[in-house]
Order: C-alpha cells, then sequence, then structure tokens
C-alpha cells in the first residue's frame, strides 16, 4: 500500500476534498427529497380542500337552478328586442 504522505500533494487535497464534500452532498439530497415529499403532500392537501369548496359551490348553484324549475316561473323575464330608429333619416 502507497503511504498517503508519498502521493503529491494536489491529490491529497483532492482526496480530503471528496471526503468532505461526499457526506454534505448526501444531506443535501436527503434534505431535498424530503422537502419534495412534503410538498407534495402539501399540494394534495390544498387540491383536495379545493375540490370540496368547488364541488359545494357547484351543488348550491343546482339546488338554486332546481328550485327555480321548481317554482314554475322564471326570476329573469325576457324582453322582446326593438331596433331604434335612428334619427338621421
Amino acid at each position: 500500500m502507497v503511504k498517503v504522505w508519498a502521493q503529491p500533494l494536489r491529490r491529497r487535497l483532492f482526496v480530503a476534498f471528496l471526503i468532505l464534500l461526499a457526506p454534505m452532498l448526501a444531506v443535501a439530497a436527503a434534505l431535498g427529497v424530503e422537502e419534495y415529499r412534503q410538498t407534495v403532500g402539501e399540494l394534495q392537501d390544498q387540491t383536495q380542500a379545493t375540490a370540496v369548496r368547488t364541488a359545494s359551490a357547484i351543488e348550491r348553484e343546482l339546488v338554486g337552478l332546481d328550485r327555480m324549475a321548481a317554482t314554475g316561473r322564471p326570476t329573469l323575464r325576457s324582453r322582446r328586442w326593438t331596433p331604434r330608429r335612428s334619427s338621421r333619416s
């Protein structure tokens, strides 16, 4: 086995750099994965809440339309449109 001190300084520094950098990269990757999982969970919760609110709003509108149709008289009156005659003629 070759002695460490017999290696050139540049190679020793490179190996030391890799030894110190490897754990930091592993921790950064683990934290990134954990943050990604938390964000996905939060987005799923927000999506579910939005879907429930949207469904209840649509249901509320449909119930209102059903009640309006059940009364037999529409609340909006249709008016017949008659074009105005221009005063330029």
